[in-house]
């Protein structure tokens, strides 16, 4: 199970965050859906397993590719659901 939780986070520049099965999306997330989907697909696709130590000693995925997957997940979302936001994850990069 995957559940959402209040937002928790002191860095005003996050929209949002996933830890182990939850994750958080800002009251002031400028489109909220996209920023659940990108947070969801963190969950789905086992990053925060990964940063948790529970990939039994494997290697991680590096975060960079981490963040392309989840916003790719977002991206198809969007595009599928018929939402906006489409055209913030074309131009996606992690600093």
């Amino acid at each position: 199970m995957i559940d959402r939780v209040s937002f928790n986070h002191t860095d005003g520049n996050a929209q949002g965050y996933a830890l182990g099965r939850n994750f958080a999306v800002s009251p002031l997330a400028y489109l909220p859906h996209r920023t659940a989907f990108h947070e969801i697909a963190h969950i789905v696709l086992g990053h925060t397993a990964e940063s948790a130590g529970m990939n039994d000693g494997g290697e991680t995925t590096p975060r960079d590719v981490r963040e392309v997957e989840a916003e790719a997940v977002s991206l198809i979302c969007c595009q599928s659901l018929g939402l906006p936001g489409e055209e913030f994850s074309r131009g996606y990069w992690c600093s």
